[in-house]
């Protein structure tokens, strides 16, 4: 597998496991050399998973909605 693609809460939860746990995603998938597409944000879930990718030198690839753009 070359890429993943996650789309999940732009809010951390209501539980400090959820972040826990996207961080150690984003930490497996840089040592597992597959990049992430996921929905663009750097709050929340989303921004957990690609904050700890980027912070490994890890591949992301944010994808945000035109819509959201303007």
């Amino acid at each position: 597998m070359k890429r993943i693609c996650v789309f999940c809460g732009s809010s951390p939860g209501n539980n400090s496991k959820y972040t826990k746990s996207a961080r150690k995603l984003g930490e497996t998938l840089t040592e597992g050399d597959i990049t992430l597409v996921y929905g663009g944000s750097n709050i929340g879930l989303m921004g957990e998973i690609a904050n700890a990718m980027i912070r490994r030198d890890g591949n992301v690839i944010g994808i945000i909605p035109q819509v959201l753009v303007e």
